[in-house]
């Protein structure tokens, strides 16, 4: 490979988008999306190691690979025992802070359901699967 990213945990699946890869992971109780640049951007070592540009944490973890639009990343992510949250990131946040980088989602949707696989983006909308609701579609925001 041209480039290793880190992914402490299980349950790791990736999204590429232009010049961003995105990659979740569960570890420890706890989900993480982690952003990396394509470029190689923040990478070190023979095989180089990357470290993510920005992450962010969702407390019950990510069980569903992400989605992505040109500009945005939607997870849908367990919220309790019932519910789940749709929760939607900018691919390039300016709102992000601390060290390790981390950002907050742009957009959180509560489901009234647990989500059964993760979003799928189709004619400018988002769509969930849930447990006891076949779908449920959302405009993708602007």
């Amino acid at each position: 490979p041209d480039f290793a990213a880190r992914g402490d945990g299980i349950g790791s699946e990736t999204v590429i988008t232009e010049d961003r890869l995105f990659e979740n992971v569960f570890s420890g109780g706890s989900g993480f999306l982690y952003a990396f640049a394509r470029s190689g951007q923040g990478c070190f070592g023979q095989l180089p190691l990357c470290q993510p540009l920005w992450q962010a944490r969702m407390a019950n973890g990510i069980p569903w690979a992400p989605a992505a639009s040109r500009s945005l990343i939607f997870v849908a992510a367990p919220r309790g025992v019932n519910d789940s949250d749709l929760l939607v990131f900018d691919q390039h946040p300016n709102d992000c802070s601390g060290v390790p980088v981390v950002c907050a989602p742009i957009r959180t949707i509560t489901i009234p359901d647990l989500t059964q696989v993760g979003p799928t983006l189709t004619n400018g909308r988002v769509v969930v699967g849930g447990v006891t609701t076949a779908l449920r579609v959302f405009s993708i925001p602007a």
